[in-house]
């Protein structure tokens, strides 16, 4: 059993959703199923003007329900007829509660999947365009089931609506209503009646080729009209654009993403998402069309990271965290591995860690070095200390003991760019120690391999 507590800002309360992903729906069958019991609180009872919603990727089965009859009596709903997808989300909200006081309302045993009363499913073919891409170096070619909308049919695409009132939809439709696609005939299109609204509509990627690099696009447009300014895009796939700025209304904006295919045995599967996000009142209305893959752009990019051997004197461009609160890390000059300067890392607890991090320009796919220099002085031999390095975006990291004390020792850590903006955090660490501890860091530096 769960308890749904509705938020108390203001009223109408906006809501509560319960929601769950890639749910595989038994195709074999017609139809679906779902149910579920609902009961209120016996104190935070009032229930007035509650709206109940129940919904999947292929639509709302009920809608703006009124459930202000609930008590503390156990109530089922049931939902049947169902259409099933290979891919599907099951989604259940109540929201617009009137009540002076927010409600708390009990929900448990949900169902939903087979209808063992529903007949076969057709076994009518459908025959759907795909994209064409260039072939990638495995074989294979990055593929969507019907990437520029053109069959009209959304159940491809697995859709969340994360807005306020959870009014938003999304649909096919052809260039006689909103402004010329821009190919084809069809767009996908995402409306948000009351204004607020932050939506995703997302698609299981066939044919990446692991460890390759692509470029993909896809083409947002805002209807003349509408104020484009409102809204912000994202496309995403195994790394994220954005939020990217519409052009004005009326034209189409191309987002492109280059991307690192990181596939390994983890991973559910790689999917491409599209999300809009839009504020303001009122409605406003979002095209998405020609979503497509190629090969990566050209990159001649030689990443360095800024001032790696502390030469400035200023710690102010790094980013550092610490765990405990009271280690310290400083400009020294007593110690360095080239130049005249290093960073100091004090550890005064009995277990500490400092951590850093680094950006860098990258090019997306470019295989790198990451470098820093260590030196831990042998009055500390003896208490366990280590250093680390990981790689954002592709997950390669290095945890390495401290054995050699009085001398500089390199740490070294191979990586995949998965962005165009590299990322590394790497610091060190120690435990157990009786007294304090430093450690000396310096001439931080990214190298091609």
């Amino acid at each position: 059993m769960a308890g749904l507590l509705l938020d108390n800002s203001q009223v109408p309360f906006s809501g509560v959703v319960l929601y769950q992903y890639s749910i595989n729906d038994d195709m074999t069958r017609a139809s679906s199923k779902a149910s579920f019991w609902l009961s209120v609180d016996s104190k935070l009872n009032n229930v007035e003007g509650c709206l109940l919603n129940v919904g999947t990727i292929t639509g709302y089965y009920i809608q703006d329900l009124d459930i202000s009859t609930l008590t503390t009596a156990w109530k089922k709903f049931e939902v049947n007829g169902i259409q099933p997808t290979p891919l599907d989300t099951f989604q259940i909200s109540i929201s617009q509660c009137t009540s002076p006081q927010q409600p708390l309302i009990y929900i448990d045993d949900i169902y939903f999947g087979v209808d063992p009363a529903a007949g076969p499913a057709p076994t009518t073919a459908i025959v759907v365009p795909t994209s064409t891409p260039t072939p990638g170096p495995c074989g294979t070619v990055p593929t969507l089931v019907d990437p520029s909308f053109e069959i009209g049919d959304t159940s491809n695409w697995l859709f969340s609506d994360f807005s306020d009132n959870f009014d938003a939809t999304f649909l096919v439709d052809s260039a006689s209503n909103y402004g010329t696609p821009h190919a084809g005939t069809n767009v996908g299109v995402l409306t948000f009646p009351t204004g607020q609204g932050d939506t995703t509509i997302l698609q299981p990627i066939e044919g990446l080729c692991n460890g390759e690099t692509y470029t993909s696009t896809v083409w947002f447009y805002v209807p003349s009209g509408y104020d484009a300014s409102r809204c912000k895009f994202f496309y995403g796939i195994t790394a994220g654009s954005g939020p990217i700025t519409p052009s004005a209304a009326g034209v189409w904006t191309k987002v492109e993403l280059v991307f690192l295919a990181n596939i390994d045995s983890t991973s559910i599967f790689p999917y491409v998402y599209v999300s809009v996000a839009c504020e303001g009142a009122g409605e406003i209305v979002v095209l998405v069309d020609d979503i497509s893959f190629g090969p990566p752009p050209p990159c001649s990019v030689t990443p360095s990271v800024s001032d790696g051997s502390f030469e400035s004197g200023d710690l102010t461009a790094w980013q550092l965290g610490v765990a405990e609160g009271d280690e310290t890390a400083v400009i020294t000059t007593s110690k360095s591995h080239t130049g005249t300067k290093s960073v100091l890392v004090t550890f005064p607890s009995t277990a500490n860690a400092v951590g850093f991090s680094s950006e860098f320009a990258a090019c997306v796919g470019g295989k790198y070095a990451f470098h820093f220099w260590y030196f831990v002085p042998k009055a500390y031999k003896g208490i366990p200390c280590s250093v680390s390095a990981s790689a954002w975006y592709t997950g390669e990291n290095i945890f390495v003991d401290v054995v050699l004390y009085d001398t500089w020792i390199e740490a070294k850590l191979d990586f995949i760019s998965g962005a165009s903006t590299g990322h590394i955090d790497f610091g060190i660490s120690c435990s157990n120690q009786l007294k304090k501890v430093v450690v000396y860091v310096d001439d931080v530096s990214v190298t091609k391999r």
